[in-house]
C-alpha cells in the first residue's frame, strides 16, 4: 500500500506534463456487482476507479485500477480481517503501475506471519496483532489500518513487515454534494511515510477518500468536494508545520559558544583543531583558538571535543516539498537555491569519470541532488571521494564552493566574524572520512540551534540520537 502510494505520487508529475486528461481503463475483467464505488483522478481527470465488496462470510473485495496513457495498475485484492479488524490474510494479484505482474500474499496463523510480494518475503513469529502492509494493494487499505488503529489500545500498532502505525484524529468536514450533505473525519496515520499520511473516512468508519498531491481517490458521486477536502488536508499540514517550527527551534537567550571544536576552514579546505567559536544572534562573532576568544558572560557553552564545526551545508538542486525543510536541516543542509538545474550522465561510471575531470580541469562543482532531502546530498558527497576528489574540497565545494556560485560567499560558506550564524557540528571528522557528514548532531541557521534527532524524530526517521525531552 505504502509503496503503490509513494509509486502515484512519483508518475503525476510526468502526467501532468503529457497534458493529456487520462482515460479509465477498460481491458481488464469486469468486476462483479458491488456495494461501493470510488473514482480515481490524476491531475483532476478521471483515470479509473476502485469497487468494494464484502462477501457473505465477511472477507473484503477490492477491484483497483487506473489508466495514465498506458500505464497504470490493475489489482483484484481480497482481505480477511480478525475480530480486531487485522487482516489475517492478503492475497493481491494483478499488475502494478508498469504493467510487472502482482502476486503478493500474507497470511497470519497459530503466532506466525508469513507474506511474500514482489519485494521480499518474510516470516516472522508474533505474540502481538500487527497489521501487513500491502506492496501492491488496493487504496482501501488505508481504510483497514485506520479503523484497526482507532480500535486498538493507544492507538497504535506494529506494522509489517516493520515499524509501528499510529492515528491522530484531525477534524470533521461537512461536505454537500449533488442535494446531499455528509460530515467526513479526516485522521492523519504516523509511521508509512516521513509525514503523517491522511485519510478521509465517514462517520461509520466507511473509506471516503485519501488525497495525495495529484492523486485523488474519492467516493464515487462526491468528486466536487475535492477542492474543500484539500483545503482541510493543507490547513492541517500548514498548522502542523508552524507548530514544528516553533517547538524544534531554540534561541539561545545570550551568546552561543563551540569550544574545542576541530574548525574546518572552508577558505584552505583544512581543518584547524582546538577551536573556539563565537555567535552571537544571528552572526558568528569571534573565531580562534582555544583559551585565546573571551567568552561572554551568560554564554551558552557547547563542549565540541573530538567532534568537526563547519559550515552549513548546500543542495544546489531540489524541489521542495512536505517534511524536506525537516530532513534538509537534520543532515546539515542550511541553504538551498532558488530555480537552479544541473544534468548528469545517464552512467554511473561515466559520472564519477566525468566528476573528477572536471574537477581535475578546475571547474566548479556544486553538490545537488534532486531526490530524497538530506540523506542524497551525503551520499552524493561520497560518490565525489569515491571519484576521487580528496574529502576536504568535497566540503569545500558544498560550503563555501556553492555560496560563492550564488554570489553569497560573504555572507554564508565559511565560518568567520560577521558571517550568518549557519554552522554544524558533526561528531565525527568528514574532512577524513567523508562518511561521517551522515553524523550531524547539531544545526544552526540563522543563530537557532535545531538537533538533528528532533527535526528526524519529526519526520519519522529512526535516528541513532534519541530525541530529547
Amino acid at each position: 500500500m505504502l509503496k503503490l502510494t509513494l509509486a502515484l505520487t512519483l508518475v503525476l508529475a510526468d502526467s501532468l506534463l503529457a497534458q493529456q486528461p487520462a482515460t479509465a481503463a477498460s481491458s481488464l475483467p469486469q468486476t462483479p456487482p458491488v456495494s461501493t464505488r470510488y473514482t480515481v483522478l490524476l491531475a483532476g481527470n478521471t483515470a479509473g476507479f476502485q469497487a468494494t465488496s464484502v462477501t457473505p462470510d465477511g472477507a473484503h473485495l477490492y477491484h483497483f485500477e487506473f489508466n495514465d496513457r498506458g500505464r497504470g495498475p490493475g489489482i483484484d485484492s481480497r482481505i480477511v480481517l480478525n475480530k480486531q479488524a487485522i487482516p489475517t490474510q492478503i492475497d493481491n494479484t494483478g499488475h502494478d503501475y508498469l504493467k510487472a505482474p502482482v502476486d503478493e500474499h500474507f497470511s497470519f496463523s497459530g503466532g506466525k506471519a508469513n507474506w511474500k510480494n514482489s519485494a521480499e518475503q518474510g516470516t516472522k513469529p508474533l505474540s502481538t496483532a500487527a497489521f501487513y502492509v500491502s506492496d501492491s494493494g488496493a487504496p482501501e487499505e488505508l481504510a483497514l489500518l485506520a479503523r484497526a488503529l482507532l480500535a486498538s489500545p493507544g492507538g497504535k500498532l506494529p506494522l509489517l513487515p516493520g515499524g509501528e502505525a499510529a492515528i491522530t484524529r484531525r477534524g470533521d468536514l461537512k461536505l454537500e454534494a449533488g442535494g446531499r450533505s455528509l460530515t467526513v473525519v479526516q485522521y492523519g496515520i504516523d509511521g508509512l511515510g516521513l509525514s503523517p499520511t491522511p485519510v478521509w473516512l465517514e462517520p461509520d468508519g466507511a473509506f471516503f477518500a485519501a488525497l495525495s498531491g495529484w492523486w485523488v481517490i474519492i467516493r464515487e458521486g462526491w468528486e466536487s468536494t475535492i477542492p474543500a477536502l484539500t483545503k482541510a488536508q493543507d490547513d492541517f499540514s500548514n498548522a502542523r508545520a508552524a507548530t514544528l517550527a516553533k517547538t524544534l527551534a531554540r534561541k539561545p537567550a545570550g551568546a552561543l559558544v563551540f569550544v574545542h571544536a576541530n574548525l574546518f576552514d572552508a577558505e584552505t579546505a583544512t581543518l584547524l583543531p582546538r577551536r573556539t567559536v563565537t555567535i552571537k544572534g544571528n552572526s558568528i562573532a569571534a573565531v580562534g583558538e582555544d583559551g585565546k576568544v573571551a567568552i561572554p558572560t551568560g554564554a551558552e557553552v557547547i563542549d565540541a571535543t573530538g567532534k568537526t564545526l563547519m559550515p552549513g551545508l548546500w543542495d544546489m538542486h531540489v524541489h521542495l516539498a512536505e517534511n524536506d525543510g525537516l530532513l534538509h536541516m537534520a543532515a546539515g543542509v542550511t541553504s538551498v537555491p532558488d530555480g537552479m538545474d544541473q544534468h548528469y550522465s545517464d552512467s554511473f561510471l561515466q559520472m564519477l569519470k566525468m566528476t573528477r575531470a572536471l574537477y581535475l580541469a578546475g571547474i566548479p562543482i556544486v553538490a545537488g541532488t534532486d531526490g530524497l532531502a538530506g540523506f542524497t546530498l551525503d551520499r552524493e558527497l561520497e560518490l565525489y571521494v569515491e571519484a576521487g576528489i580528496p574529502a576536504p574540497k568535497v566540503l569545500q565545494l558544498s560550503t563555501l564552493g556553492a555560496a560563492r556560485v550564488m554570489k553569497m560567499d560573504q555572507r554564508l560558506g565559511s565560518i568567520a566574524p560577521a558571517r550568518l550564524a549557519d554552522v554544524i557540528l558533526v561528531d565525527g571528522n568528514p574532512a577524513s572520512r567523508i562518511s561521517d557528514i551522515r553524523c550531524v548532531e547539531t544545526v544552526v541557521k540563522d543563530g537557532v540551534m535545531y538537533r538533528s534527532a528532533d527535526l528526524y524524530h519529526a519526520a519519522n526517521v529512526a535516528s541513532g540520537n534519541p530525541p530529547a525531552n
